[in-house]
């Protein structure tokens, strides 16, 4: 849980009401001003632990809308995965099922394709079906929050063929940044579980025509390599 701030508990309280049609604004804002600001992650978690319990649309906001859809700076990466293991997480495993599933038969190519959608401004309160169980990871990561089930997202996102050719190279350059300070916060066992998938999108990016491209792949896969092999990374 989010550590106990008491100066920050009653504007906590008030944020927990924010309308769901304020949630991505408001995110948005916070993550930017730490960004600039950089007070500890634990003051951001306490001051919004209260909006991501309670707020289905926050936590799809969070984990699709400004991980996936979104270019916010990189200063602000960290805050939102310190967020994001900080939301609840349990209540995306049928999604995690539907998208190892998904996946099986070529899903990286629709979890692009969801995320496509995504993008195109349908809002939270469209596309909380998919963002709340299209990305999860089952039970990846149980007692981390949603942290693990949205990184499982990035990596499909990040390994399709289709999101490799058609989106543009700051958002690439931010979901691979995304995904390399996200396997260096989780436990050697639930990033193993992204392996098949960021494996995959390694070769992919590897094998681009775009030399920015190749340097992507190649920036995941240093990270991959201390997953694989801690004694003896690339």
């Amino acid at each position: 849980p989010a550590p106990t701030v008491p100066s920050l508990a009653p504007a906590a309280a008030i944020l927990s009401l924010v309308p769901a049609g304020c949630v991505e604004v408001l995110l948005e804002a916070l993550l930017r001003y730490c960004g600039r600001r950089r007070p500890p992650p634990a003051s951001l978690c306490a001051l919004l632990a209260p909006l991501l319990r309670c707020s289905a649309t926050a936590r799809f906001v969070l984990a699709s809308r400004l991980l996936l859809a979104r270019v916010l700076p990189d200063e602000t990466i960290g805050y939102t995965l310190a967020l994001l293991q900080e939301a609840p997480g349990g209540d995306t495993g049928r999604g995690g099922r539907r998208a190892d599933r998904d996946t099986a038969r070529g899903g990286r190519d629709a979890a692009y394709a969801a995320w496509d959608t995504g993008r195109g401004g349908r809002g939270a309160e469209g596309d909380t079906d998919w963002g709340e169980r299209g990305i999860a990871g089952d039970t990846v990561g149980e007692g981390r929050g949603a942290l693990p089930s949205a990184l499982h997202g990035v990596a499909c996102v990040w390994s399709s063929a289709l999101h490799i050719s058609s989106a543009t190279l700051a958002q690439q350059r931010y979901l691979s940044r995304v995904l390399c300070a996200g396997l260096a916060g989780l436990p050697r066992a639930e990033a193993q579980r992204l392996l098949p998938f960021l494996l995959d999108g390694v070769q992919a990016h590897l094998q681009s025509p775009s030399a920015p491209l190749r340097r992507l792949g190649m920036d995941v896969a240093e990270k991959l390599s201390v997953i694989i092999d801690p004694d003896n990374p690339v």
